[in-house]
């Protein structure tokens, strides 16, 4: 039997418990993953529990934005086309559209507002904007039709900041982000975006699976394409979108042989992708030809999902692998964790960090807490390839722990009592311990011994009500 390689953790100057300062206990670990087949029940549950995000298996919502009619500045000729021609795409690909043309500030915000509801919990969000985009100070904007022409401090107040939007996605497993705006500054007269509007990236590793499609490249206008009826990136992707078996990336750069020949070379789409499994709008016929995503009814992704958890509980780990793959590339939330696992600890499998982040943190982001779990470990200390993040870490322990899985509770409360990745707080440090401790767990049990050999009354009340 393999072992599981210790993950570096926060903990404080002296020893919590039992646990070595400075590491995770490899039999903690150890004991999580031979435990989790007799959870299977308890952890396909618990989607729920992650800031309230319901469980929404196949859902897709799209958030469509066209702004054309402005004031302040140079109004577009084609974004509401844009916009409605999209949405009625993607309407027939499946997809909820929420259809915004010619919003003020206002009704943007209440727009986003409203699609981080129907968002959480979906497979797929999507926002596709068409209009006046700009940059200030670092931070993206999309411009309202009443955006005043005095740019700088006000365009905070008075524009919607990408990252609001991108903070109402963040539930939902994959998020596509489809930009067709100039990327040049729709402030001539002013420093806004310093020239260049910005258009600066999403941090990748804030979000899930993450693809980021541009209609033009940096420092580029996007052509409005007044000739016809839609900009010229739209008009290229509406000609692509419905093609059945297209995988996104491959999607994008028919699109970009498009633009670039009705542009002569001077519009080039841009792309940015960071996801772990094949992304298709129409998913490609299982005729053996194609290759992406497993297809297959609910019985046979539980039928996948069994056979791989038989084996991984035989500990014939190289058996498990192909089942639980197919089971988790089909979007088997307890398969994506034990698929995690085998590449986190080398079962069956070279070890392979990233490939265990992006198996573990699909099943974060469906609420899985043993994923969230030790998804937490990685990014604590750093394993591997994946580079220490303590804020991170401190969220998804939260995760879990409000999920009431004992050991995240236990790792909270030291992550609350060093202080790394949040505010050091004793009373917060001591609130999980006793949580943990209810359940059980051994070192939460003896972290409050010791806060109460320390003197702290508190502790020792909780001790006594155990």
């Amino acid at each position: 039997m393999s072992c599981l390689p210790p993950l570096p953790v926060a903990t404080p100057s002296r020893p919590v418990g039992r646990a070595p300062a400075g590491r995770w206990l490899v039999g903690a670990a150890l004991l999580l993953i031979a435990s989790a087949p007799t959870a299977l029940a308890q952890s396909r549950g618990a989607g729920a529990g992650t800031d309230d995000a319901p469980e929404r298996t196949g859902a897709r919502v799209a958030l469509v934005f066209g702004n054309a009619a402005y004031t302040g500045v140079a109004p577009l000729q084609n974004s509401v086309n844009d916009a409605r021609d999209i949405g009625a795409a993607l309407g027939r690909l499946g997809f909820e559209v929420l259809l915004h043309a010619d919003e003020s500030r206002e009704g943007m915000a209440e727009a986003v507002r409203t699609f981080a509801q129907r968002a959480a919990g979906a497979d797929v969000a999507l926002l596709f904007y068409a209009g006046h985009g700009a940059e200030v100070g670092g931070e993206n904007f999309l411009l309202p039709v009443d955006v005043s022409s005095a740019p700088g401090d006000a365009l905070r107040r008075e524009a919607i900041a990408l990252s609001e939007v991108l903070g109402a996605m963040r539930q939902a497993v994959m998020q596509v982000i489809v930009l067709d705006a100039c990327r040049n500054n729709p402030f001539p007269d002013s420093d806004a975006g310093g020239g260049s509007g910005g258009w600066g990236l999403p941090p990748a590793d804030a979000l899930g699976g993450t693809l980021v499609a541009y209609g033009t490249a940096p420092n580029s206008v996007a052509s409005d394409n007044v000739q016809g009826r839609n900009g010229r990136f739209t008009e290229a992707l509406l000609a692509e979108l419905e093609t059945p078996g297209l995988e996104a990336a491959e999607l994008m750069r028919r699109v970009t042989r498009r633009v670039r020949e009705a542009s002569r070379d001077a519009q080039s789409p841009w792309l940015s992708a960071s996801y772990v499994l094949p992304f298709f709008f129409i998913e490609p016929q299982d005729d053996g030809r194609t290759r992406g995503r497993p297809t297959g009814s609910v019985s046979d992704v539980e039928q996948w999902a069994r056979d791989g958890q038989a084996a991984y509980a035989r500990e014939a780990y190289a058996e498990a692998l192909p089942a639980l793959r197919r089971a988790a590339q089909a979007g088997h939330t307890d398969s994506q964790y034990y698929l995690g696992t085998l590449y986190m600890a080398g079962r069956g499998v070279a070890v392979d960090a990233d490939e265990a982040a992006d198996w573990f943190r699909l099943a974060s982001l469906r609420g899985h807490p043993k994923a969230q779990y030790f998804l937490g470990g990685m990014y604590s200390g750093g394993f591997e390839s994946l580079r220490r993040d303590d804020g991170r870490a401190a969220e998804l322990y939260l995760r879990a722990a409000e999920q009431g899985l004992a050991a995240a509770q236990f790792r909270l409360g030291v992550v609350y009592e060093s202080g790394r990745g949040v505010r050091e707080d004793r009373r917060e440090a001591l609130r999980w311990y006793t949580l943990a401790a209810r359940q059980g767990h051994d070192d939460a049990r003896a972290a409050l011994q010791r806060l109460a050999d320390d003197g702290d009354d508190d502790a020792r009340s909780a001790l006594r009500l155990l």
